[in-house]
């Protein structure tokens, strides 16, 4: 956060700058023979504490944490276990005999029975 705010004090700070750049040129310019001066094209600001302007930068985005990434990974993990299970229980369920569809039966049961709660 630090950061953006440097930026965005230093992105007035060269605005700020420009102005200043262009009105030494307009008053140089006077200082010589035979040259007239123009108005300046915006009113000169006094000193004091420079706007903060929009910026072009964008806000910081939040990064990742190391336990946001384990999460993650863990979450995933389990997802594509569920899925490998769910195929190999679907792929071999008419090879099992009448105890290994009991037990798969059982086994999913019980899944959905112990997820309840925590959803």
């Amino acid at each position: 956060m630090r950061l953006w705010e440097l930026d965005q004090s230093l992105f007035a700070l060269d605005a700020h700058r420009g102005d200043l750049l262009a009105e030494r040129g307009r008053l140089l310019a006077a200082l010589r023979p035979g040259t007239v001066l123009a108005a300046p094209l915006t009113p000169p600001v006094p000193f004091g504490p420079i706007p903060v302007w929009p910026s072009p930068v964008p806000l910081p985005r939040q990064e990742w944490t190391p336990q946001r990434i384990q999460n993650t990974l863990l979450a995933l993990g389990a997802l594509l276990l569920t899925i490998a299970g769910i195929v190999f229980a679907a792929v071999t369920y008419d090879r099992l005999g009448a105890g290994g569809r009991a037990a798969v039966l059982i086994a999913l049961t019980a899944l959905a029975g112990g997820a309840v709660p925590r959803l």
